[in-house]
């Protein structure tokens, strides 16, 4: 079972989110999609990390119906909204 931030995330819902972040098509989601497929690269960079976290969360954050479709998705996501919400995330 993969992980993503150190949460446990079953396969389909990594393979969905990486759809949704490929699907969005921005620079920000194609980190954000290559960081839940295989984690930061070894070039990875503050800069890049923070932008893969912030399409992550964007992307949870607009998914109607994630509670029930994606449970542990939605762990995660209300985890990375309480450390934007309380600290910068790095």
């Amino acid at each position: 079972m993969p992980r993503l931030y150190g949460d446990r995330i079953s396969d389909a819902e990594s393979a969905e989110l990486i759809a949704k972040l490929r699907a969005r098509g921005t620079p920000d989601a194609a980190i954000g999609a290559d960081t839940v497929g295989k984690g930061p690269g070894r070039d990875a960079t503050v800069a890049t990390t923070l932008q893969a976290r912030e399409a992550i969360l964007r992307e949870l954050r607009d998914w109607a119906n994630l509670d029930s479709e994606a449970p542990n998705l939605a762990v995660i996501r209300d985890h990375l909204a309480g450390q934007q919400q309380g600290q910068r995330i790095i």
